[in-house]
């Protein structure tokens, strides 16, 4: 699966991207902030803002159950605003959430999968930034 990983500053700092993912393997997990590993094959991209850097990933792990990818965007204030997608191993969407005024919603999919979010948001360390989840609402 092709993931795009991202960590990227306006010219005057006050704005930031970060693209990343959080993968559930068999009897692990691990959090990918920066491709690392004989696993992943690299190529450069265009980044979000000027300063910082944006590469593709290739994840080819036979072991991997689920793959928690988050998109977020800090703004002048200083919110955090954002898409969490958990997908299988196979690279289909099993679930989707926003994350909008510290609240996370979930957009699409099976709420059977809010379990994954929660997990990589407390792995990623934005758990006590996020104050509450709602897992009922969307499609």
């Amino acid at each position: 699966m092709r993931l795009i990983i991202e960590a990227s500053k306006s010219r005057t700092g006050k704005h930031a991207s970060r693209k990343l993912a959080v993968v559930y393997y068999k009897n692990r997990k691990e959090v990918i902030t920066k491709p690392t590993g004989p696993r992943t094959k690299q190529e450069h991209t265009r980044t979000v803002y000027a300063r910082g850097q944006s590469v593709i990933t290739e994840l080819e792990d036979p072991d991997i159950e689920y793959i928690v990818y988050v998109e977020l965007i800090r703004n002048l204030r200083g919110h955090v605003k954002g898409y969490l997608y958990v997908y299988d191993r196979e690279g289909r969407l099993l679930y989707e959430a926003v994350l909008r005024k510290r609240k996370i919603r979930r957009v699409s999919g099976n709420k059977q999968y809010s379990w994954l979010v929660e997990d990589a948001i407390k792995s990623i360390g934005l758990e006590g930034y996020v104050r509450r989840y709602n897992h009922d609402t969307g499609a």
